[in-house]
């Protein structure tokens, strides 16, 4: 294992921290405040290429190292992370009425400028 494996592989834990954050975030909030499914998408995809280049290293006569098991990892769980971007999203944007069609949210509060009255 070379430093560089290593320093990788910090990087791969401390993403996965900050997914599990993200989701424990999520489900205790129910709402992906800040999230985007483009973003998660993207990062989804970086995964794939990394865990890809490993296995063709491997396939070249690369020794194995536990990179390709953080890679997938961290793949599996940014996949549920958007799977809960998903669902709280269209969640949070639909808002049911009682006539079973969609709503918009209600308009900000407008408040009435009061006069104050003298005695004479």
């Amino acid at each position: 294992m070379t430093l560089y494996d290593t320093l990788e592989g910090v990087m791969l834990g401390c993403f996965s921290i900050g997914w599990y954050w993200s989701i424990f975030t999520m489900v205790r909030t129910g709402r992906p405040s800040g999230k985007s499914a483009v973003f998660v998408c993207f990062t989804v995809a970086g995964y794939g290429c990394g865990l890809t280049a490993h296995i063709i290293a491997l396939r070249h006569g690369a020794p194995f190292t536990y990179l390709v098991v953080l890679y997938a990892w961290n793949l599996a769980v940014t996949l549920i992370d958007l799977s809960l971007v998903v669902l709280l999203t269209r969640r949070t944007l639909s808002f049911p009425t009682a006539t079973g069609l969609k709503s918009v949210p209600p308009a900000p509060v407008r408040f009435r400028s009061e006069t104050v009255r003298g005695d004479g």
